[in-house]
């Protein structure tokens, strides 16, 4: 039982921490970066739309990034339109993910 607390605590640190820096880093991205061209290369990596590049390998678990991104989507640096693109291509994949429900109102405006 012990080990088991201490794995949950260690998880949800290290949960709060990703978090952290998912939302660091996309506020700093966003401050810096063309929201669209920001935008498309997070459709991207997610692989709901292809890469120009035939290199590029998407995530491999776009579901857990995806949870990570659905928690910024209501920060005031998130940009509106980004957040209605990103949630419709959400919706499309809903079927496709374990935890949609929650995921897809995050993006609901």
């Amino acid at each position: 039982k012990q080990w088991y607390q201490r794995r949950v605590r260690v998880s949800n640190e290290t949960s709060a921490t990703c978090q952290k820096l998912v939302t660091a880093l996309l506020a700093s991205s966003y401050a810096s970066c063309n929201p669209t061209h920001l935008t498309n290369e997070l459709l991207v990596t997610l692989d709901f739309i292809k890469s120009e590049d035939k290199d590029f390998k998407p995530e491999s678990d776009p579901e857990a990034m995806l949870q990570l991104l659905s928690y910024t989507a209501t920060e005031a640096f998130f940009p509106v339109t980004s957040r209605k693109i990103v949630g419709a291509f959400v919706k499309k994949q809903a079927s496709k993910l374990r935890n949609s429900a929650g995921i897809i109102e995050r993006f609901e405006i």
